[in-house]
């Protein structure tokens, strides 16, 4: 594998070099070895940790929550793996059914807004007549 300095870890990742430091504090992805000079080297695997935890921070998942999803990935049983998978699948779908409730009434109300606006140009234009 490929052995890479923070900088190239952060560039080929699309984050800040905090950002990857932040990352291994928080334990989202392996702790760097050090070489001599005491600067942080990472395995070029790291990498794959990154494209998860991107997806999941766009996705809006908060970094409790990518901790979470993202130790899955460490646990030995296979079974306990993909229950902790379905699991998670499940909420998911769950804060989706919330959010689309959401956007049907935002919706209901950006229509019922549309409509009284258009009522009061068509009454404000009637009126200069």
């Amino acid at each position: 594998m490929k052995r890479l300095m923070i900088g190239d870890v952060a560039r080929a990742a699309g984050v800040s070099v905090d950002t990857v430091r932040y990352y291994e504090r928080e334990s989202l992805i392996p702790p760097a070895e050090r070489d001599s000079g005491g600067r942080r080297i990472y395995d070029e695997s790291v990498l794959d940790a990154f494209v998860l935890i991107n997806a999941l921070r766009g996705a809006g998942f908060g970094i409790s929550e990518v901790r979470r999803l993202t130790s899955l990935k460490q646990t030995p049983d296979v079974g306990e793996r993909l229950r902790g998978v379905l699991a998670n699948c499940d909420e998911l779908e769950a804060g989706l059914d919330v959010a689309e409730q959401r956007i049907v009434a935002a919706r209901a109300v950006v229509t019922q807004l549309r409509s009284e606006a258009t009522a009061g140009l068509a009454d404000a234009v009637a009126g200069c007549d």
